[in-house]
């Protein structure tokens, strides 16, 4: 109906000022549209088990209520909302928009707490042991342990699967597969666990804030700034201009350094004129390097 199209029109809207659905149940700015939200993913949850319920009766050749619907394959004809107003089209617009349907685990809570250290840092390498918020650290690092491990899936033979020993939600920790490749010490499953599991669309959500899934040990003596400087150079020598898209197909990492570098001198110049400290990667040195590279 025209409510719901027009709360999906404001959810829009969101996604496109801050890059993200996940619009805070008690958000200040539109408390409707938060209430709204909350209510897809409820709806949706119920229209699961309702669905779950149908596939139950059906194996065990239970009796079902003419009513009942099986989300596809049941009476009612296209269109008939599931659960409340929730269609299977409607739940098709949501997934394009790419939106989060569990919220079970903290990921989302820990998610606007990054989106929160970078408006004050510039950038989301948070310590692992960091002190203002220690759980937000270690959230960061299993972030990149998940993401280490779905690249070496990529390099396992026909049916391995690599995963950590288990991955620990809110309804406890879920044993690995049977037969699953597990992958690395105790140590590394361990941070592992602490994250629900990484999906692309979490890895988009975290694309778009800049995030770098890969820190080299000796980061702080500045050899991975100097290998992204280098890759710059190959980039200005193909196409005569620096101007890397921040989502650079050919070298992801490279066109998320560029736009830190832009939001890391716009810390340091501020810092500069005010005056006021501020924790920042960049220096003077660095500045002439890219300034006369162009």
């Amino acid at each position: 109906d025209d409510q719901w199209d027009a709360m999906f029109d404001l959810l829009v809207q969101y996604k496109e000022q801050y890059r993200d659905c996940l619009v805070p149940k008690r958000y200040q700015a539109n408390p409707k549209l938060g209430t709204w939200v909350d209510t897809q993913r409820v709806q949706y949850k119920k229209m699961l088990k309702k669905i779950a319920d149908i596939q139950h009766k059906k194996q065990h050749g239970e009796t079902m209520d003419d009513n009942a619907s099986e989300g596809s394959g049941g009476k009612e004809p296209p269109g008939t909302p599931l659960v409340g107003r929730l269609t299977q089209e409607r739940i098709q617009r949501l997934q394009n928009l790419g939106f989060v349907w569990s919220l079970r685990d903290d990921w989302a809570k820990h998610y606007e707490e990054l989106k929160a250290y970078k408006q004050i840092h510039g950038h989301c390498n948070v310590p692992a042991r960091f002190a203002d918020n220690r759980r937000l650290g270690i959230w960061v690092s299993a972030q990149r342990q998940q993401y280490k491990i779905l690249q070496q899936q990529k390099h396992l033979q026909p049916g391995q699967v690599l995963v950590p020993a288990a991955i620990e939600g809110e309804e406890g920790a879920i044993p690995a597969a049977e037969g699953a490749v597990q992958a690395g010490d105790s140590a590394t499953n361990s941070k592992a666990r602490r994250s629900a599991p990484l999906t692309q669309e979490r890895i988009d959500l975290l694309n778009s804030l800049g995030f770098v899934w890969t820190i080299r040990s000796r980061d702080s003596l500045g050899e991975s700034w100097n290998q992204r400087l280098h890759e710059l150079r190959q980039f200005k020598q193909q196409y005569g201009h620096c101007l890397v898209p921040s989502r650079y197909d050919a070298n992801p990492e490279l066109g998320i350094w560029v736009g830190t570098q832009r939001t890391q001198y716009r810390l340091f110049m501020r810092s500069k004129e005010t005056g006021v400290p501020v924790t920042t990667s960049m220096n003077e040195d660095r500045i002439r390097e890219l300034e006369e590279l162009g």
